[in-house]
């Protein structure tokens, strides 16, 4: 599940990001500060899909088994 939601949610994730920087609403006045807001954004978008996705997951199958390695 969590390798779907990655792979599915990459591109919205990317673009909300991009979205936000550049209509100005995260600026920071200099491109470096831009860019380094918008990976930060992109990985708390990504963690907080991650997150969400987990507990849907968790309520839909109760019954989970540990996996060895």
């Amino acid at each position: 599940m969590f390798i779907f939601v990655a792979i599915v949610g990459l591109p919205i994730n990317i673009w909300l990001s991009y979205m936000l920087v550049s209509e100005g609403l995260v600026c920071s006045g200099f491109l470096i500060g831009d860019i380094i807001w918008g990976t930060m954004l992109f990985f708390i978008f990504l963690s907080i899909e991650e997150i969400v996705f987990g507990i849907i997951t968790r309520m839909i199958w109760k019954r989970q088994y540990k996996i060895k390695l």
